[in-house]
């Protein structure tokens, strides 16, 4: 593995006392130790081999590389919570092995992600959020001869968004040793969860691949039975009819088969006027567990 540019900087709170981190978590949390520390990568590549002698005697030989532009990972933690983040740039993987019909490779433009959530138990509701973003995806040639000899499907680089954040209530603390600790059943018999939602915002839910899009965006509030929220969900699709219809005269779906997703679509989603392979959608969850789709109940 080779890093170029390597830079490293943190910072910490120690509190004082008798404290300790290490055996006292969230003690020492509550008392003030916190820290954040994050490194920065130039160009970094790496590459391996293996060979493995299985029980049988057989012989499987590996091999692979990897190489970013540039890459990040930070690291947060205090009494208001854990991050964790990092990303890569124009990254790209290439893996074969003896027991592998055909080499992976494949390469991004971006891949990042974004985790945080709380980690000290309150009775208050405290902030959680998750992103995931794939940019830019290709895939080598190989694959696509394998998956789709005819060349049938669009090979436009792909992209996958995934950004959400809400509120929860943290009923134990998640450093302990013993997290999650037993919880007497409810009423309904069922024992509640020790991270329960309370809102959620879908800023972004987004996915462009083989032609098809999808992008959705809302927001959900839930009281003590998280099965119903209440809140609206909004979406369009893209290239949904065609894509089905490309996988028909591909042979990967038979023509009979497709009535069922197109039933499915017809329920939760309608056609653009003047576009009829676009589709948008409108869900709206109500109280009492009714769900309603452009309008019109399905539950």
């Amino acid at each position: 593995i080779t890093i170029a540019d390597l830079t490293m900087q943190g910072d910490g709170t120690s509190p004082a006392g008798e404290v300790n981190f290490g055996s006292q978590p969230t003690q020492a949390l509550q008392a003030g130790f916190g820290g954040k520390g994050s490194f920065a990568m130039g160009a970094t590549s790496g590459s391996f081999t293996a060979s493995t002698l299985t029980a049988d005697g057989s012989r499987n030989d590996s091999e692979g590389s990897f190489q970013a532009a540039s890459g990040t990972l930070a690291v947060g933690i205090s009494k208001d919570g854990l991050s964790y983040e990092g990303g890569l740039t124009d990254m790209t993987t290439n893996l074969t092995a003896t027991d592998m019909p055909f080499p992976i490779a494949y390469g991004a433009a971006e891949n990042r992600f974004r985790l945080a959530m709380p980690i000290v138990a309150s009775d208050q509701e405290q902030p959680f959020a998750l992103t995931y973003v794939l940019d830019g995806l290709t895939l080598d040639d190989a694959i696509w001869q394998a998956l789709d000899p005819e060349a049938a499907l669009p090979r436009d680089p792909a992209s996958l968004t995934i950004d959400l954040e809400g509120t929860a209530l943290l009923t134990q603390n998640f450093m302990d040793p013993d997290f999650p600790q037993p919880v007497e059943p409810g009423p309904d018999g069922a024992a509640p969860m020790p991270l329960q939602p309370r809102s959620l915002t879908i800023k972004e839910l987004a996915l462009d691949a083989v032609g098809a899009t999808a992008d959705l965006s809302g927001a959900l509030t839930f009281g003590e039975d998280p099965s119903q929220p209440l809140g609206k969900i909004e979406g369009t699709f893209g290239g949904i009819n065609g894509l089905l219809d490309t996988l028909v005269a591909m042979g990967v779906v038979p023509q009979e088969q497709l009535m069922g997703p197109r039933m499915m679509m017809a329920m939760f989603a309608r056609p653009v006027e003047g576009n009829p392979d676009q589709l948008q959608t409108e869900i709206e969850f109500r109280e009492g567990g009714a769900i309603f789709a452009n309008g019109q109940q399905i539950q």
